[in-house]
């Protein structure tokens, strides 16, 4: 077994003044409580997209998980450099699902595009917003083991930023690592590691099963800081960011969003308050729904 080095053993009473003086520096660096535009209320429950921290996101399949994702991630490069590991989608599809949005088109719309119209220049002015924001480097659809994403990692950020892993189910596994559910567990205490090592916050998606937990694994989710499933109120028309775990805020939260589909826009509104609760758990004879504010 190996022993505990030394520069890794800690005291509490001399680790006070540099805990508050790395605090300090922190909040002068924006770093103190991380949050994401566009996502405020989201960033606030979870204590933020802080640096060395590991979160993860999940729905079931085809319901959105990756727009979500390219939600987060539009918004997160507004402050942070952004590396997505798409897993699934070809470049160009992959890049559709950000013009799109941004555009407010459906990809009919967007594969239609012509020169000088509309749609072009608001894609167009999308593209300007990046000479002053970071940029998102994303990875070209294919499958990838842990070796290959965390090299990617540890060459692409040079400080603070944001790494998506889109998805779980993508992730290659050799048999040496055991059964699926073991491999997980320990894919995400390695990518916490990671995050700790290059001061980044990673999340990561999974497809949910139906309590909104990672279908691959329950247990994946406990080195995260925080999970949390996108799915629909009991009113089955409502949809929702629902969190399961929360280590650095309240655990149990949810916020209503507006989800367009076809142009692949989110929207964060508001959290759900107990008069919205109450509404949801009438009879569905005398049930009328009402957004609480």
């Amino acid at each position: 077994m190996n022993s505990i080095r030394k520069e890794d053993d800690y005291f509490v009473s001399k680790f006070i003044d540099k805990a508050i003086k790395k605090n300090e520096d922190d909040a002068k660096a924006g770093k103190n409580k991380v949050i994401v535009p566009d996502f405020p209320i989201w960033s606030e429950q979870i204590g933020g997209f802080n640096p060395a921290r590991v979160s993860g996101i999940s729905a079931r399949s085809g319901f959105g998980k990756t727009k979500l994702a390219i939600n987060l991630s539009d918004s997160a490069r507004k402050v942070m450099p952004v590396y997505y590991f798409n897993m699934e989608m070809s470049p160009e599809d992959f890049e559709a699902q950000f013009l799109q949005k941004n555009a407010g088109i459906t990809y009919n719309a967007y594969k239609n595009v012509k020169y000088g119209g509309t749609e072009f220049n608001a894609i167009m002015a999308y593209k300007q917003t990046f000479e002053e924001t970071h940029d998102i480097g994303f990875t070209g659809g294919r499958s990838l083991n842990l070796d290959q994403i965390c090299a990617k990692m540890a060459s692409y950020f040079k400080g603070s930023g944001l790494a998506i892993v889109d998805y779980d189910q993508k992730l290659i596994f050799n048999a040496s690592q055991g059964e699926e559910w073991q491999a997980m567990v320990r894919a995400m205490e390695r990518l916490e590691e990671m995050a700790k090592m290059l001061d980044i916050h990673i999340v990561v998606l999974f497809q949910a099963d139906d309590e909104g937990f990672a279908k691959s694994s329950k247990r994946a989710i406990q080195p995260l800081s925080s999970f949390t499933t996108f799915t629909k109120a009991e009113d089955d028309k409502t949809f929702i960011l629902k969190n399961i775990k929360n280590r650095f805020g309240p655990t149990g939260f949810e916020i209503i969003v507006d989800y367009w589909p076809e142009t692949t826009r989110i929207e964060e509104k508001h959290l759900v308050n107990e008069d919205f609760k109450k509404l949801l758990e009438q009879p569905k004879e005398t049930k009328k729904i009402k957004r609480g504010k």
